[in-house]
Parts: structure tokens; sequence; C-alpha cells
């Protein structure tokens, strides 16, 4: 991901569509283990940096599909061949689908790649190494596994696609054109009907978490970033603060380009930001643990009826 400097995201026109803006707070809300989710983080980190082209990566994405599979998700990888800034790449959108096969239905996301260099390392002789990417890259994959655990032993009440983004990270500076490939190219290739919302985590296991709502996603879809973060004070996610504070290209923005809504919960405060230091000494299970719940809350407490005009599901 990065801020938008120094010119604003020029967003398409989006209907913000009735599905999950009301309550069905009587529908049970499975529990989220932070703990596994946690070793699902270390696991990943294990692998050393992920970025395309490495050992760790081709080793990050058979763990994935393994993973999702036990879950009970069906499946699928999108591979696809792209180049950026001249470089060939073979990246892989890792996709789980839960919940009915029709009707309305919506992404959560999270990118697994890592950055392949630590550009904003305060040591400059470290600047061309690889990011281990414990909380860029790692944490937001852990809460939806720890999700797609949840939504497999509990089907959700709506149609859930999980999508594990690739090459989210492969940008320079703030050309946004070289980030967000994998959402690029899985946004391109929709059918209709298409989901009625994506909803992104990412940097979102840092241990001093803070969650303020990100100033594209509010544009486009404020009643729904309300009712996220109205429903985290539920559940007891007090990293969730209510205001805007960042405006940041990341993969929800090829769905807000394409009249989606889409939904990025991010703390963009994180001094570990694309440098060496990005370790597990930086994330805790705590901070998977309120984004996690918050997550559950928000797609089985809503209602997911479709608005008379509302697009179908899938």
């Amino acid at each position: 991901m990065t801020p938008v400097r120094p010119r604003i995201l020029h967003l398409a026109v989006v209907l913000v569509l009735a599905a999950g803006l009301s309550g069905c707070d009587e529908r049970p809300v499975p529990a989220f283990d932070e703990a596994r989710a946690f070793e699902d983080l270390k696991s990943q980190v294990a692998f050393g940096p992920r970025n395309p082209g490495s050992e760790g990566h081709e080793r990050c994405r058979a763990f994935l599909v393994e993973r999702l599979t036990a879950a009970g998700g069906r499946v699928s990888e999108q591979a696809f061949d792209d180049t950026v800034y001249g470089r060939p790449y073979r990246l892989t959108n890792v996709r789980a689908r839960f919940g009915p096969d029709r009707g309305p239905w919506i992404v959560l996301g999270a990118h697994w790649d890592t950055r392949p260099t630590a550009d904003m390392d305060p040591d400059p002789a470290k600047r061309a190494q690889p990011v281990l990417g414990a909380n860029d890259g790692a944490s937001g994959v852990a809460v939806l596994l720890e999700i797609a655990r949840a939504m497999g032993q509990t089907p959700p009440p709506v149609g859930v696609e999980i999508v594990l983004f690739d090459g989210e990270d492969l940008g320079e500076g703030g050309d946004v054109e070289g980030f967000c490939r994998g959402s690029r190219h899985y946004v391109r290739h929709l059918t209709h009907p298409r989901p009625q919302l994506a909803l992104i985590a990412d940097l979102v296991g840092d241990k001093d978490l803070e969650l303020h709502y990100e100033q594209n996603s509010f544009n486009a879809a404020p009643n729904i970033v309300e009712r996220i973060w109205t429903g985290a004070t539920k559940v007891k996610a007090p990293a969730f603060v209510k205001g805007v504070r960042h405006n940041v290209y990341d993969d929800h923005a090829p769905f807000l380009e394409s009249g989606i809504p889409g939904i990025n919960v991010i703390d963009f405060d994180y001094p570990a930001w694309h440098t060496t230091g990005d370790d597990l000494t930086q994330v805790s299970a705590g901070s998977l643990g309120q984004v996690g719940r918050t997550f559950l809350w928000y797609l089985y407490a809503s209602d997911w009826g479709v608005a008379d005009g509302a697009a179908g599901g899938r």
C-alpha cells in the first residue's frame, strides 16, 4: 500500500447498497481464536520474505491453499503473469468461497506477498534487503485464515470469498500503478453479478494497534464504515477509533475504481513499515483478535437482504 500523495485518488461514483447496514443481532457470532491466528502469522514469517519469485513466496502459497482447504473453503488459485517496471512476475491470488452460492456476496481480502526492498529502513545499508512482513502481509492473512475456520464451522449468512492478493507491494514511491497488482487483476476479471462489498485488512497486527477510518473508504461508503466501527465497540475492540486519519491507496482501491464499495481497515501509523524491523517483535495476537472479532460480528450480525434494484448474488 502507499499513502496517496501528492494527488488525491479519484473515485468512481459508488452506489452504496443496503446489504449489511441493518442489524440482525440475534444471529450468533462465531468465536475468533486469536492465539491460533497468531500461529498462522508466525508460520508465514517462518518462510522468510514472501516477495514474488522467492522461495518463501512459493512455500507460503502452498501453505495458504492447504489452510483454506482444511477450513472447508472452495479453493481456487488465480495465477497470472504480470510485468512491473519491466520485470516479469508470476503472481497468484488465492481464493476460497464460503456460505451460499446464490444471493449477495462479498469479498474479504488481504495481501500475502511481502515487499522486495526495505526502502524505508533507517539504515541505508539495509534498504536493498527484502521485508519479513510480520505485520505488512502476514497479519491480514492470519485474520482471514481464522475467519475461514469460523465460517467453515458456522456458514455465514452471505456468500463470502476470501481473496489473498498477490503483488500488492511491488510499487515504488508514490507510484500507485506499481502497487495492488493482484487486486487489479481480480477486479478486471470479475463477472456479474459482482460483489456488494470488499472489506480489506492490512497492517492489522501492530502491537500498538489504532484503526481510524480510511478517507477513500469513508467517502465511498460512510454508513458501512460507521457500522463496522460501531460493531467494534460491541466486541470489545478499542483499537477501532472513529474519525478519518489516512488517505491510502491499497487493495480496496481497484474495487472503488470499479464502482464497488471497498473498505480498508489499516493502521498506517506503523514505524516499521517497509523496513527490516517488520518482524515478530512488532505484532500481537490481541491485535489480530480485535480485527477478527469485529469482522465476524459484521458478517454474522448484519442483514444481507438485497435492496430493490440492487444487484443479486453470484
